[in-house]
């Protein structure tokens, strides 16, 4: 047994860099990802996204490019908030 510990990096962004659709198609389930809902007192406030090893062409646009940056900075997760911040690079969506 390995007395090693993994850690990993976690890139924390907006919500607002998802756009309605996406949010309504990870409520739903829909997507082929591995994520959690990030909810406080009982209320969905986000989404926690393990980003994948391969590129998703099936996902949709935003998601892609926020990958794309988690890659960028190596980060393993990417963490989705409505109070974080919001980043130039990326899009924004008003929902």
């Amino acid at each position: 047994m390995s007395n090693d510990v993994l850690i990993t990096s976690m890139l924390e962004l907006s919500t607002a860099h998802i756009s309605s659709e996406t949010d309504k198609l990870l409520a739903s389930g829909q997507l082929d990802l591995v994520f959690y809902e990030k909810g406080a007192l009982d209320k969905q406030v986000g989404w926690w996204l393990l980003v994948p090893d391969e590129d998703h062409r099936s996902l949709p646009d935003d998601l892609n490019a926020i990958f794309a940056l988690a890659k960028e900075r190596n980060c393993a997760w990417v963490m989705l908030d409505r109070d974080y911040d919001i980043v130039e690079s990326l899009p924004v969506y008003d929902w």
